[in-house]
């Protein structure tokens, strides 16, 4: 029996492993990526398409929110501030346009995507979102 768990754990593992592999092949050809948002701790995580579109390297660059920040074009942040803090109590999708420098100096334009989520208390715990280079 335990041969047989241990066995039924890596092919879950190798399915997960493909299905990573199909997502972000996918997000690449779409040039949309991916991130989510702790609430409670702010930790944040991007995936590699996110990395590729805001011109950062994941193995060097740690995804949180002031460095998002920083990223995004001066004249944009309040906007930007603005409506993330707005989404923190009020359900729904929500969507914003906006500039960003990437650390090469190029400036580009994205559209995010994301949705808030909400704990039995009415809490905001973690927002989910995309960016798309538009």
């Amino acid at each position: 029996h335990h041969v047989a768990s241990i066995l039924h754990e890596r092919v879950l593992q190798q399915r997960l492993q493909r299905e990573r592999a199909r997502l972000t092949e996918a997000q690449s050809v779409a040039r949309v990526g991916s991130w989510e948002t702790d609430l409670a701790t702010f930790d944040v995580a991007w995936s590699e398409q996110t990395h590729r579109i805001f011109g950062t390297d994941a193995r060097t660059f740690q995804p949180t929110h002031p460095a998002f920040m920083e990223l995004v074009h001066p004249d944009d942040r309040a906007a930007v501030d603005a409506a993330f803090v707005a989404s923190t109590t009020a359900p729904g999708e929500h969507a914003i346009e906006h500039r960003v420098v990437r650390p090469d100096g190029i400036i580009c334009q994205v559209e995010e995507r994301w949705r808030v989520f909400f704990d039995d208390d009415g809490h905001a715990t973690r927002a989910v979102g995309t960016c798309q280079d538009i």
